[in-house]
């Protein structure tokens, strides 16, 4: 009999411990569609073969037919294209390629000077001389943004999509000729110069109240990558060391290790999260939670704060599962978006990233999913 009490508390437990992202779950699970073709569009995959695209090997961004349906079919207003996480440029390119304008912002310095060179005139030559033997030497000889774009898509190729050196890869120089050779074939159609991205933090925008025509964006996912590791190569080589500290203060917090030790009042289901997390002795984890909730609350406010009335925001986000501890960061963007008054119109499930997943209070299994959304700032 004891055992059996034991076991019925135990349940008893997971169930009040699950009571706030129980709610979250149900307040939008209903809404969600699952669309499988999605798959295919918030992943990089999709890029590689296409001219410009093909520069930069990014892991963490999503396929530019996904901005081309933004374009055709998001009924933006008036006014420049936005991406406040902008990476290698996906939203730049395509959308300098229909003839429309577009600014961004990107945390790292390196990453935005080669989402901007795309947007460059061909250069007169690309060509290094013989003594340009490694991606340093490269770098010190290189006299254009042109040819110092293309010794950091060389660095790129030097990790893996994770970030880990590359055991076996060509040497540096044959690097940078393949780099070279892919960019001088690109520009031989030029895109038009219509776009910029600022060095700056998707938290606190450079841009005006109600300037921006639509958002299309992806947030760096919860503990899903370390993007600090993924371009250490290009920081290295456009950076000097301090900077690294500056850098770093740009990123949303979205990692193990990066997280907060604030006291800020949290969505509910989040504190619920951080609560079980610290039952299970992670605390880092529960840390990285916190500084995530309270960075994409600003993240949010600001998206909302530059978007037009009747603009859209598009968003890829997904959420996250630390051990057996359910983290529904993908449905609290949600909330905090109809917070600031943005109408939630359309939840694409994309994919899952597991068959099944643990119970969540009375619902019997859930899984993290990739979703895209598209939101309304309300005229």
């Amino acid at each position: 009999m004891g055992r059996h009490n034991t076991k019925r508390n135990v349940r008893v437990h997971q169930r009040e411990g699950a009571v706030e992202r129980e709610a979250l779950e149900r307040r939008y699970f209903s809404r969600m569609e699952p669309v499988p073709e999605f798959a295919m569009l918030v992943v990089a995959t999709g890029r590689k073969p296409e001219p410009f695209h093909r520069w930069l090997p990014y892991r963490q961004g999503f396929a530019p037919e996904l901005v081309r349906r933004f374009l055709k079919d998001g009924e933006l207003v008036d006014g420049p294209v936005l991406d406040p996480f902008t990476g290698s440029g996906t939203v730049l390119i395509e959308t300098a390629r229909a003839g429309r304008e577009a600014w961004g912002t990107e945390a790292l310095a390196s990453v935005a000077f080669v989402a901007n060179a795309r947007l460059l005139p061909p250069p007169e030559s690309l060509e290094f001389p013989p003594e340009a033997v490694t991606l340093d030497d490269a770098w010190r000889l290189a006299d254009t943004d042109q040819k110092r774009a293309a010794v950091l898509c060389a660095a790129s190729r030097t990790v893996s999509g994770d970030g880990a050196p590359l055991k076996q890869r060509p040497s540096d120089r044959t690097l940078l000729d393949e780099v070279c050779a892919i960019m001088a074939s690109d520009w031989l159609r030029p895109l038009p110069g219509t776009g910029h991205c600022e060095v700056g933090d998707a938290r606190a925008l450079p841009f005006e109240d109600e300037s921006v025509g639509g958002i299309l964006t992806s947030p760096p996912y919860l503990s899903r990558y370390d993007y600090t590791r993924v371009n250490r190569p290009m920081e290295r080589l456009f950076n000097p060391p301090e900077a690294d500290a500056e850098s770093g203060a740009r990123q949303v917090r979205a990692r193990r290790g990066a997280g907060s030790h604030s006291r800020e009042i949290l969505h509910r289901a989040m504190q619920e999260t951080i609560e079980r997390l610290l039952e299970n002795g992670k605390r880092r984890e529960a840390a990285a939670v916190r500084g995530y909730a309270e960075d994409m609350r600003r993240v949010v406010t600001e998206c909302a704060r530059v978007l037009k009335p009747g603009a859209p925001l598009t968003m890829v986000v997904a959420g996250a599962m630390f051990g057996k501890v359910y983290v529904p960061a993908d449905y609290l963007i949600l909330d905090y978006c109809a917070e600031e008054g943005l109408e939630i119109e359309e939840i694409i499930c994309a994919r899952t990233f597991a068959d099944r997943g643990p119970a969540l209070g009375s619902i019997p299994t859930v899984a993290p999913r990739e979703l895209v959304f598209s939101a309304r700032k309300r005229t």
